[in-house]
């Protein structure tokens, strides 16, 4: 949406655009990782599991993958002050629009996430 919105550039400053861009790549990178990290933990077998058990798994499940993307966005915030995508130092607004753009499209991915793990945990596993 925010690409469609922002694509003939008179909503976003050209010189602003790399953040966006950057913000949406962060947020993918964490999309990654988190799926990563939840295919991991989802892998292990539960014995006996009850839906408590799987409700508590699930949770802790989505905290890691809030862990990853608020380190992701802590360590990108950092790298754009430390080496800006323009020829200037990033100023407030550029580091902003990365930030929401990055908590825009990780809170998406965050919800797409919850679904699938809800839909797969409270699956009986077949072998």
């Amino acid at each position: 949406l925010g690409l469609l919105l922002f694509r003939d550039g008179q909503m976003l400053d050209s010189a602003a655009a790399p953040y966006y861009v950057a913000g949406f790549g962060c947020a993918a990178a964490a999309m990654i990782l988190t799926i990563w990290l939840h295919g991991r933990f989802a892998a292990t077998h539960m014995p006996g599991a009850t839906s408590h058990a799987v409700s508590a798994r699930l949770t802790g499940l989505l905290a890691a993958g809030m862990g990853v993307k608020i380190a992701l966005l802590v360590i990108g915030f950092f790298a754009l002050k430390q080496f800006p995508l323009g020829a200037e130092p990033a100023k407030f607004s550029d580091l902003s629009i990365f930030a929401v753009t990055f908590a825009g499209a990780a809170l998406l991915c965050q919800m797409c996430t919850a679904l699938r793990l809800a839909r797969s945990l409270g699956r009986p596993a077949t072998n």
